[in-house]
């Protein structure tokens, strides 16, 4: 608000109120979770679409009337940034997890612990063994209007690894049976070898 009484100031003439204008673009509210359709929405005086984080970290769906486009904005700012807040919890304790493992194996490569090294460097490199493997494909759009999601996209793909081998072990199957491999399109104004990716 305060930005908004300077500006008005500065273009204040002979006694009259100043004005402003605010200009959204599409690429920026898109992040937010805002469609031009909400927009349009509040506008009109319509109800536009609430979103709340539930504890289990989805988002709910909801009519709600706003009073001003920055309760709009602010709403699906909060909202936003709650969850990434919640991703990167997850991201920086696996990240936790991995280096403990390093200063592990750091240790044993100081003590010259052998055997321990060699479990830790198969562990950590082991590939999928046998002839039967089941491979599970993952496309993701990386596009520039998507590149918000890709953060949480490495907690999902964690999730996904924990679940399969959660129910592979369920089942007594080995879980070095499973490939998971990730696709990934990118910006359209990549070059023709860069605009698909994926992993080995």
């Amino acid at each position: 608000m305060s930005e908004e009484v300077q500006i008005k100031g500065r273009t204040a003439r002979q006694g009259d109120y100043g004005s402003y204008s605010m200009i959204l673009l599409d690429k920026d509210v898109e992040k937010y979770q805002i469609e031009c359709i909400d927009i349009e929405n509040f506008r009109n005086g319509k109800p536009v679409r609430a979103l709340a984080l539930t504890t289990t970290e989805n988002i709910t769906e909801s009519s709600k009337k706003y009073d001003s486009v920055y309760d709009l904005l602010d709403d699906r700012r909060t909202i936003f940034f709650k969850t990434k807040y919640e991703a990167n919890k997850i991201y920086v304790e696996e990240a936790r997890k991995r280096h403990k493992i390093g200063l592990k194996l750091l240790s044993s490569i100081k003590s010259g612990k052998i055997d321990a090294i060699r479990r830790i460097l198969i562990e950590e490199n082991k590939g999928v063994e046998g002839s039967s493997v089941s491979r599970t494909i993952c496309l993701m759009d990386a596009t520039g209007s998507m590149s918000h999601l890709l953060q949480k996209s490495k907690n999902t793909a964690d999730i996904m690894f924990k679940r399969a081998s959660t129910i592979l072990n369920e089942n007594n199957i080995d879980s070095d049976l499973f490939q998971i491999q990730f696709v990934v399109y990118r910006n359209y104004c990549c070059r023709e070898d860069k605009i698909l990716q994926h992993s080995p």
